[in-house]
């Protein structure tokens, strides 16, 4: 498979689970701003991607890295993971400190 062809499967995705969650947020205010940033995150991106490319694994991430229950009426608290939410931020930051 071609990382065109990754690249459009990726960008679907992303497209199926914004529209999907666009339907029903939970505080719709609060979802359009969030999504003013992944707009202008996405320009930056189409805009400097020849200049700072990512890793096709660092797309993936972006990507699949969502909680189920995003901007629904069942995101609460108690449906988020906190050990998970850790083990990333501490993975992160063992990759950037060393």
């Amino acid at each position: 498979m071609s990382k065109k062809s990754i690249y459009f499967i990726l960008a679907l995705s992303f497209s199926i689970t914004w529209i999907w969650a666009a339907i029903d947020p939970l505080h719709y205010a609060d979802w359009v701003l969030e999504n003013i940033l992944v707009f202008l995150f996405i320009v930056f991106i189409v805009l400097t991607g020849r200049m700072f490319e990512f890793s096709l694994l660092s797309y993936v991430l972006m990507i699949i890295y969502r909680s189920d229950n995003y901007h629904t009426k069942r995101d609460t608290p108690d449906t988020l993971d906190y050990e998970k939410m850790a083990k990333v931020v501490e993975g992160v930051f063992r990759m950037l400190t060393q």
